[in-house]
């Protein structure tokens, strides 16, 4: 499994790709599928969700048996999106963030492992915090880096420092464990 931002239109467009995709009992192959936010219905986004800044939305590949079609749609819903007519199956294949430009946050996804490419808004590598120091604990929102369904998340963290001084220690939420 595959899902990414497609390369002609980055900003507005995911594409899904796969080899095999087992969708509510139903064995798709070769799947391969764009969907477009700025459309509603299948290859697009759910009908009565409009398109906002800085908000998670979810990639599904839907199937029509009746029709043998199959098509890319998004919703804002995890669980229970909306599917258009004739679609009655439907599988959760990833999430996506759309950022304080209405741009998809860029993204390469393979199974279930995510590698953000780079900021929409800032040019360069994803991130938490931008030209940040303290001198104690300072809470940093991932939540527009993982996405609300997420149990498990790994996290590589990185520091630049331009005086040399580097120094970085991570705990979890309200943890009082200082890492020393």
């Amino acid at each position: 499994l595959r899902v990414t931002n497609n390369a002609a239109a980055a900003n507005t467009k995911l594409d899904i790709t796969c080899d095999f995709l087992g969708v509510e009992g139903s064995g798709l192959s070769a799947v391969n599928v764009t969907a477009d936010i700025t459309l509603t219905g299948a290859n697009g986004r759910q009908s009565d969700q409009t398109e906002a800044a800085n908000e998670w939305w979810f990639a599904y590949v839907i199937y029509n048996p009746t029709a043998g079609t199959v098509a890319g749609f998004l919703s804002e819903s995890a669980t229970a999106p909306t599917l258009p007519s004739g679609y009655t199956k439907k599988r959760r294949v990833g999430a996506l963030y759309n950022d304080s430009g209405s741009n998809f946050r860029q993204f390469v996804q393979v199974d279930r492992i995510v590698t953000y490419e780079g900021d929409t808004e800032g040019g360069g590598p994803y991130r938490a915090l931008s030209a940040g120091s303290a001198t104690t604990y300072t809470d940093v929102s991932w939540a527009s880096g993982v996405p609300p369904i997420v149990r498990r998340a790994y996290v590589t963290a990185s520091i630049q420092s331009p005086t040399g001084s580097t120094t970085l220690r991570i705990r979890a939420n309200g943890s009082s464990n200082t890492g020393q």
